[in-house]
């Protein structure tokens, strides 16, 4: 299984991330990171490719893992840091990965790979418990489902999943659990939840989650 890291360098707002110039993700806007070795942790991975991709070092124990992404035949670890101080430009390097540059939290580049930024706007979601697993089968935010796993926890929909998909899962959450899925389909999983008897969870629009974190939790982690 390839094994992969992402991570995050957060400062005042702004946030680390590179421009790739090659590969798949040639043209987009990503965050930093690259393959684990097999000699070397996560944790050692992310530290080693963000000094690699921008000169900047930050040692492993600075970084917080916030979510585990598992695909076929892959999966990565996704990081963040908070840093105390805003690098100055001349503090940073852009190597024949990509350019790299700080960016303003509520004004993300448009050409932003769509998954990192979702991953990046997770950061900020305090109804999440940390680090969470994202299944999904494919590096695209319309196909990604978290499996229930705690009591109180938030399960994201993806758009391809079937409605009478999205009410089974409905079906094997908690009370008090939280259910995000595509606008057109709120009211019909919510209301086959309840002729079916269903456990007693909150059936939320996409965009109206979504919409939350693009605000960023004024009161949130960062």
């Amino acid at each position: 299984m390839k094994h992969y890291c992402l991570g995050f360098v957060i400062s005042d707002r702004q946030v680390l991330l590179i421009r790739k110039n090659s590969g798949r993700m040639k043209g987009k806007t990503n965050g930093l990171g690259g393959t684990i070795e097999p000699n070397e942790t996560p944790k050692q991975a992310i530290s080693r490719e963000v000094e690699e991709e921008s000169a900047i070092y930050i040692a492993p124990e600075e970084w917080s893992h916030v979510a585990t992404v598992l695909g076929g035949g892959w999966k990565m670890e996704v990081f963040v840091t908070l840093v105390k101080i805003l690098y100055s430009d001349d503090s940073w390097q852009s190597s024949d990965e990509g350019e790299v540059s700080f960016y303003g939290l509520s004004n993300l580049p448009q050409n932003m790979d769509l998954t990192a930024k979702w991953l990046l706007q997770m950061t900020y979601d305090d109804t999440v418990s940390w680090p969470l697993t994202i299944w999904t089968n494919d590096f695209s935010p319309e196909v990604h489902l978290r499996k229930p796993e705690y009591e109180g926890q938030t399960v994201y929909i993806g758009r391809q999943q079937s409605a009478a998909d999205m009410l089974t899962i409905g079906l094997g959450l908690n009370n008090g659990d939280t259910l995000v899925v595509p606008d057109r389909l709120q009211s019909v999983i919510e209301n086959a939840l309840v002729r079916l008897n269903g456990p007693d969870i909150l059936v939320v629009k996409e965009s109206d989650r979504v919409g939350q974190l693009r605000e960023m939790y004024p009161g949130g982690r960062i």
